[in-house]
Order: C-alpha cells, then structure tokens, then sequence
C-alpha cells in the first residue's frame, strides 16, 4: 500500500507546474522582429525624408509601443490555449486586423510629414493594410513559439511517466523476489527445527537476519555494485549451508576492478535460488556452484553455474524455465532494452545461466 501511495503522489505531481515558459522565447521573437522592422524602415526612411537625422529616434516611439502590443498578443496566446481551434483562428485574425489600428494611429501622430498628398483617412488604411501584414506575421510566430514549448512540455511530462513507470515494474518486480526467498529461508528453518537441530536453526536465524540487514542497508536503489550483489548472494548461500551441510561448495570468480560495476539488485537471487530448488533439493550428493563476472566487450557478463556430482532421474530433471528467469528477463527488459539479456543453457550435469547487460561502473 505504501508502494502505491508513493507512485499516486509522484503521478499526480507530473501533471504540475511545467518548467517551461513561452514569454522567455516569445519576447526574444519579439524583439527580433520589431528589431528588424525598426532596421529596414529607418535605412528606407533614411533614403526618402529631408529630416532624415531626426527618424531614428522618433521612430523608436512607435517600435516601443508595438513591442507593448504584441506582449499584449502573448498573453492572449497563452490564454487561448486551451480554447477550441477555430477560437484560436479567429483570435489570429482579429489581432492581424485590430492591433495595427492603434499602431498606425501613432504612426500618423509621430510621422505627420508622411503621404501629404493624401488625407488622413487614406494614410491611416495604407498603413493599417501594411502593418496587418506585420502584426498577422508577429501572432503566427508567437503561436508557433507557443506550440513548440508545449510540445516540449508534453514530451517532458510523458518522459516523466514513462520513468514513473518504469521504477514501478522495477519495483513490483524485486518485490516478487524478496517474499519467495524469505519462505524458502522460513521453510528451511521449520525444517530444523522439527528436526531438534536448535544450535543450526538458531544460527540460521542469524544469517538470515544479517542477510535483510546487508539487503535492505542499501535502499530502495534499483542498482548496486556487483559487490554487494555477490556478498549477499554468499550471504544467502551460508544460510543454505546450514539446510545442507557439507553438499554446497561455493566458487566466486569476480576481479576487483569490477566491484564497483552496477547490477540490478538481486538479480542474481533468482539464479541462485533455483541451483538449491532443483539441485541441492532433488539429488544426495555434492554441488559445485559457480558464480562469475567477467567484462567482454564493454559489457559485462554474469554467469551462474552449477555442476552436481551424480545426476537426476528422468522425472525430476527440471527445465528451469519458471519465474525466476522471466523476472530477470523483464528486469533487465525495463532497465536496458535490448541492451541486455539472458541465456540458458542445460548441461549434462548441471545447468548455467549467463546474464549479458551494459558495463557501467558505479560513481
């Protein structure tokens, strides 16, 4: 139930407050435009007017004020998105046809020396018909400012979920792991002790305690250096010498320069778990189990081996093919893709698994 309290918070906090903004890339727009609008008209109007000295400066008057207006148009934008489309088409139209009106009045009142042969009237709709032309360009370019934010808003959120997620599988998937172990423990301290071996059932007791204190120290992280893994599947194994004393021999080969290299955690668990279920627990003799990690190629290699030392019969040869292997398949699955994956292969013997996945060390 914690479990999903804590995954219902964290989808709900997706759905918050989005880290992107459309006035920062809208105003940069913006100025942009009006930059080069005040550039092209001031170099025209250099080249038309007598008092040409005089334009630069009146015609930042105007620009300012535009700059004004089209703020104005973003916030309008930003508040029309969630507005059917044809509201939004005919918010662009009635921008590119109200906004140059004050625009062009102020034109006339700082530029009165323009068009002298026309009347008032007549400069007011040439310029309203050119500046329609700006302004439509100028909401066009917000809005595709504006879509190009949410699109990156959406794809964060949904990269959010996807992760949420993710963690989820990961986490019901350990969680299938740690119960079935804790029963075959349990199982086997039962065992001992309807046998009267107290001393060995109370020095299970023991391992099995250091075994969750060494498990569960580390958090809830999905990944731990190979040697953590390794010290608590040997963790484990002492706790199933006990069930089977002098018939497990234990044999890690890891180079120390791997240590530090990530695994899933208890990934190799499963493996382990089934070398006692179906070899230790269905034949009388010896078994060699053999744990190895080896890098090749820029991955790394995890290999889990056991050889019996008489065989089993026909009938309770297992094939191995049960819920341990599927869970390490979907692990690897959510955490690498098609990164990583596992092998298995019968011997005549035995049986070994090996777990190929990316070679990445730990910070």
């Amino acid at each position: 139930m914690m479990l999903l309290n804590d995954y219902a918070s964290a989808f709900r906090s997706v759905g918050g407050p989005s880290r992107y903004s459309i006035w920062l890339p809208s105003v940069a727009a913006i100025l942009a435009v009006w930059f080069f609008h005040y550039l092209s008209l001031t170099l025209a109007g250099s080249m038309v007017l007598s008092n040409a000295e005089l334009v630069p400066l009146r015609r930042l008057i105007p620009v300012g004020a535009g700059i004004v207006i089209s703020l104005g148009v973003v916030a309008l934008v930003d508040f029309a998105w969630d507005r059917p489309i044809w509201l939004r088409g005919l918010m662009v139209l009635a921008v590119a046809w109200l906004a140059p009106i004050p625009y062009a009045l102020l034109n006339l009142a700082v530029f009165p020396e323009l068009s002298p042969d026309q009347t008032a009237f007549q400069r007011l709709v040439g310029m309203w018909t050119g500046f329609s032309h700006l302004f439509f360009a100028i909401t066009i370019a917000i809005l595709t400012v504006q879509y190009s934010v949410k699109l990156r808003e959406r794809q964060d959120r949904f990269d959010r979920i996807t992760r949420l997620v993710r963690e989820a599988e990961l986490q019901a998937l350990r969680y299938q792991v740690n119960p079935h172990f804790l029963f075959n423990a349990l199982n086997s301290v039962a065992s001992l002790l309807s046998d009267r071996n107290l001393d060995e059932a109370e020095g299970m007791v023991e391992n099995l305690a250091e075994y969750y204190q060494r498990v569960l120290a580390a958090g809830p992280e999905h990944e731990v250096p190979l040697r953590d893994e390794i010290e608590a599947q040997e963790s484990y194994l002492a706790i199933e010498k006990v069930r089977f004393p002098n018939r497990l021999d234990v044999q890690v080969k890891a180079p120390p320069e791997l240590g530090y290299a990530l695994v899933p955690k208890l990934i190799l668990q499963p493996l382990v778990e089934n070398v006692i279920k179906h070899s230790a627990g269905r034949s009388t003799g010896r078994i060699l189990i053999e744990i190895e990690a080896r890098a090749d190629n820029g991955d790394l290699l995890l290999q889990v081996q056991d050889t019996r030392s008489e065989g089993l019969s026909p009938r309770t040869a297992p094939s191995r093919n049960g819920a341990g292997l599927h869970n390490i398949e979907a692990r690897l699955r959510a955490l690498h893709e098609d990164a990583a994956s596992l092998s298995a292969q019968a011997l005549p013997m035995g049986f070994r698994v090996v777990i190929r996945l990316p070679l990445r060390m730990a910070p």
